[in-house]
């Protein structure tokens, strides 16, 4: 979830500089394997921009951080309409942003920032509408410094919320629910222990995931501010001194589940890694590193709108293709998207019973220095954001998203 290294490092080479955020490039859009990718614009960040869509109007919203007026800001695009707008919220140093539908086509905006100079981390919430305005003043949802964050809309379609904070050798897990209007709750107690939560919204509720300790994963049934039925799950991925877990993900098909670990080690390499289990299963295997197999033309059933996708061919001796940055969309699906990016190639891999089943290409990227981003709408379209190293000598990447939606 968090690249805060990156984030800092990319803030002092551009700070300096004033992004001409509003102006959409006059270039004509890059081609995609769904269709023409658009540039939303350019800033000085690595991670991909937000998105999240409307599922009333199916308005697409993208977010992400910049420069303007001398300092750091967020910035939001109706990506439907094309308007870019500087949003109104006092920040400082932005980093970890993400974005949810709420209620009359305006959307919950989260993110991670600095209270103030030389202070550790705080989770923040903002309300926007459809034309990318902040309707709402910052809600601080955390007091004590936040580590790492997940959210999820509930059944109610209330946005659930779940970090960890307190101490950085122990931190614990605290909750609160935003309402469709932006009413936030008050924070409640889940766990005395964890980090990296991850939260999974299934047919049948939400379900957490945290690292409980360096070496173990845990999960649990979260029925409103309550868990129930924690118990570990599997063994957590292996990391030397140097090395950086960045995000930690959740999702599921009908019969297996799935998690993934998005690692930079200590040289600067960066690895996902996956583990699967039947979901009857107490015990998953441990996580292995995620790889793309042959692929051969095929009609793999996905459950979304994004085209033919070509099956996965296990052949002995054939050399796999190593995925090195991804994220995947927490849900329950026919077959899990995953967003990927290996080498210069940018595309998503679907997980179906346990593994890799099927594979899309999108388009050809420049070396990606974090994981693009995958959202979906009712209509169960597929849209990709990633974050291109530009190659001027301003420190900036071009922003790029792209959809199965026309």
């Amino acid at each position: 979830m968090t690249r805060w290294l990156l984030l800092c490092l990319s803030l002092s080479l551009g700070l300096g500089l004033l992004l001409s955020a509003c102006a959409t490039p006059p270039e004509p859009p890059r081609a995609t394997l769904w269709g023409p990718a658009t540039r939303a614009g350019r800033a000085p960040q690595a991670e991909a921009p937000a998105l999240a869509v409307d599922d009333a109007t199916g308005w697409q919203m993208l977010v992400w951080t910049g420069s303007g007026e001398g300092r750091p800001r967020l910035f939001a695009r109706h990506a439907t309409a094309g308007t870019v707008h500087m949003l109104a919220l006092d920040v400082i140093a932005p980093f970890g942003v993400t974005l949810y539908p709420a209620q009359d086509a305006h959307f919950h905006l989260l993110w991670l920032d600095t209270p103030a100079p030389d202070e550790a981390p705080a989770l923040f919430a903002a309300l926007i509408n459809a034309e990318g305005i902040a309707i709402q003043a910052p809600t601080r949802l955390s007091s004590a410094p936040v580590y790492h964050y997940t959210a999820a809309l509930d059944a109610q379609q209330a946005l659930r919320v779940v970090w960890s904070a307190g101490l950085l050798a122990e931190p614990g897990l605290w909750t609160r629910r935003i309402d469709g209007r932006g009413r936030v709750g008050f924070p409640v107690d889940l766990a005395a222990a964890g980090d990296y939560p991850a939260l999974l919204p299934a047919a049948d509720g939400l379900r957490l995931y945290w690292l409980a300790g360096r070496a173990q994963v845990s999960h649990s049934r979260l029925t409103g501010d309550t868990l129930s039925e924690a118990a570990p799950l599997t063994d957590s991925v292996a990391l030397n001194p140097g090395d950086w877990l960045e995000s930690f993900q959740a999702a599921a098909d009908g019969t297996h589940g799935y998690l993934l670990w998005q690692i930079t080690r200590m040289d600067g390499s960066a690895e996902t890694w996956l583990s699967s289990g039947e979901r009857t299963r107490r015990a998953w295997p441990p996580p292995l590193r995620l790889f793309i197999p042959p692929t051969a033309p095929g009609s793999l059933e996905t459950g979304f709108n994004s085209g033919a996708v070509e099956i996965t061919i296990p052949l002995p001796g054939a050399a796999p293709q190593m995925v090195r940055r991804a994220a995947l969309l927490p849900g329950e699906f026919t077959a899990v998207p995953v967003a990927i990016s290996s080498g210069d190639s940018l595309g998503v891999a679907y997980l179906r019973r346990g593994g890799v089943a099927g594979y899309q290409r999108l388009t050809t990227t420049a070396g990606l220095l974090a994981a693009p981003g995958i959202a979906s709408d009712r209509d169960n379209h597929l849209y990709v954001t990633w974050s291109e190293p530009g190659l001027g000598a301003e420190a900036l990447s071009d922003l790029w998203w792209t959809g199965t939606r026309r």
